[in-house]
């Protein structure tokens, strides 16, 4: 790590002498990797202060990036280069995802986080809900930043005259004659305030967040995520109505799509009827690090089944906390061990043999469980007292990772300031103009014969380009307007054989 420092300081001096940043872009392309300097390793964030040296190499990093990008240089390394260079750095560093889990009524909790995160200019463009966490993600799509403080407060439960949960006379009395405990249509009415009657596309040109909905199905064996990528006319209510259908408390359902003419119908999916994503995948890392290159995620998990599950290591290591703590891991091993032999049913296997949190590199949030949050409140009426505690306890249970978070997405903050903004024009135009060739390098250490690193389209990195079902692209952070991009050619800065 040291000689790293050193050689980012030897190349920034160079730069700045000879007027082109080439070498230094090269070696930036290496040092954004997250493995490198371990930044997201957990040991790192135990203490007061975080390490000097990767806190220098990180600090180092930012500013050898504003350097590259701020800079007119005096030939070399035009906007159109500067455009290429984010776009290699955002790619190579990942994207960081939010990722909400379901838990009910309880999911309120994900008001405080996202209201601590949107404070701190820390909130993610990647985020996925699932069952009751896709209530927030779906606020999260639809609505700005200006306008979301206005909805994370508690008087969010009294937007729409419907109630969210009936009383639990009626609820029974439904279970008993229906099958289920929630109307769907009177959900989709509680909906309204909060995503109208918005497409995922149309939510996507408002807010630039790429928001995905988790649902599954009986007869396909793994999770959808609905995004407007490829479900860009669906409604988003219908799309969280589907992701909350829990068996017993909603019946599956098809989603709504809308026509041009504004008219709504149901979507053509052959018979698939579409139900709480929870069953498949509760956090969708996975799906989400395939479609979106995200490397690091910030897990939210509120489930009131996996709460008593999860250790806090910032609870006090106390003789009752650690009997608490064995048993809790024997039931899980032995549940784990059936399921492995085969001994429970699918739906129960499913559920156990997922993965709730992200991993130890990444930010797992949670709240200590209570008594209430494990039983009646999941099902019940949240009063506004019950919505205000919901985000206070979101809010305090993330102030400890604050800095962690901070720190860990510093340098995509970074690239991510620079590709939304002044270069936004930049990278909306096509890719072949953007990359024309460069003259061979005259730097003596320039002159070594290199072969050109293979590259992967960018069509999935955020706030850049997004890919759409009949082949055209989203273009900037926000944008509505879709562009046709021709195919990517390699980026033309690095130094090849071909034009040495």
């Amino acid at each position: 790590m040291d000689a790293a420092l050193e050689s980012l300081q030897r190349l920034e001096a160079e730069a700045r002498a000879s007027g082109s940043p080439r070498a230094l872009a090269e070696l930036l392309l290496t040092l954004v990797n997250r493995s490198f300097a371990s930044i997201n390793d957990p040991g790192n964030y135990d203490g007061v202060g975080l390490p000097e040296r990767v806190e220098a190499l990180i600090t180092g990093v930012t500013r050898a990036i504003n350097l590259v990008v701020h800079t007119k240089w005096p030939f070399d390394f035009g906007p159109s280069l500067k455009a290429s260079f984010l776009q290699s750095a955002l790619h190579a560093h990942g994207a960081t995802a939010l990722c909400l889990s379901g838990g009910g009524a309880i999911a309120l909790y994900h008001l405080g986080v996202v209201k601590e995160l949107l404070a701190h200019g820390l909130l993610p463009s990647i985020i996925s809900g699932t069952s009751g966490g896709s209530i927030v993600a779906g606020l999260l799509a639809c609505r700005t930043d200006a306008e979301l403080p206005a909805f994370l407060t508690e008087e969010l439960i009294e937007l729409s005259p419907v109630r969210w949960l009936d009383p639990l006379w009626e609820m029974l009395c439904r279970l008993a004659l229906e099958g289920v405990v929630v109307n769907r249509d009177a959900f989709l009415e509680v909906l309204r305030p909060i995503c109208g009657d918005m497409t995922f596309a149309e939510a996507f040109a408002r807010t630039g967040r790429l928001v995905n909905l988790s649902v599954s199905t009986t007869s396909l064996g793994s999770t959808l995520l609905l995004n407007h990528i490829n479900a860009p006319n669906v409604l988003v209510s219908s799309a969280i109505a589907a992701s909350c259908a829990l068996p017993g408390v909603m019946r599956p359902s098809n989603l709504l799509t809308k026509a041009a003419d504004g008219s709504t119908a149901p979507l053509e999916s052959a018979g698939l009827l579409f139900r709480d994503g929870s069953f498949q995948s509760d956090i969708p890392t996975k799906e989400l690090a395939a479609n979106f290159g995200a490397a690091h995620f910030i897990v939210s998990q509120v489930n009131a089944h996996i709460l008593p599950f999860l250790d806090d290591p910032l609870a006090p290591c106390s003789h009752l906390y650690r009997l608490q703590r064995h048993l809790v891991n024997d039931v899980r091993a032995r549940l784990h061990k059936f399921n492995e032999r085969g001994y429970l049913p699918t739906e129960l296997s499913r559920i156990v043999s997922q993965e709730y949190l992200g991993k130890p590199q990444d930010c797992n949030i949670f709240p200590r469980p209570r008594l209430g949050d494990l039983s009646w409140r999941i099902f019940s009426q949240p009063t506004r007292a019950d919505v205000a505690d919901f985000i206070l306890g979101g809010e305090r249970m993330t102030w400890p990772h604050l800095r962690r978070i901070e720190w860990q997405t510093a340098i995509e903050r970074t690239l991510r300031g620079f590709a939304v903004g002044e270069f936004e024009n930049v990278a909306a135009t096509p890719r072949s103009a953007c990359l024309s060739p460069m003259p061979p390098s005259t730097r003596e250490d320039d002159m070594v014969t290199r072969s050109p690193p293979t590259r992967k389209a960018f069509g999935s990195q955020v706030g850049m380009e997004a890919n759409v079902a009949d082949g055209t692209k989203v273009v900037g952070s926000g944008v509505s307007e879709l562009r046709k991009l021709r195919p990517l050619p390699p980026l033309s800065w690095v130094p090849s054989a071909s034009s040495e």
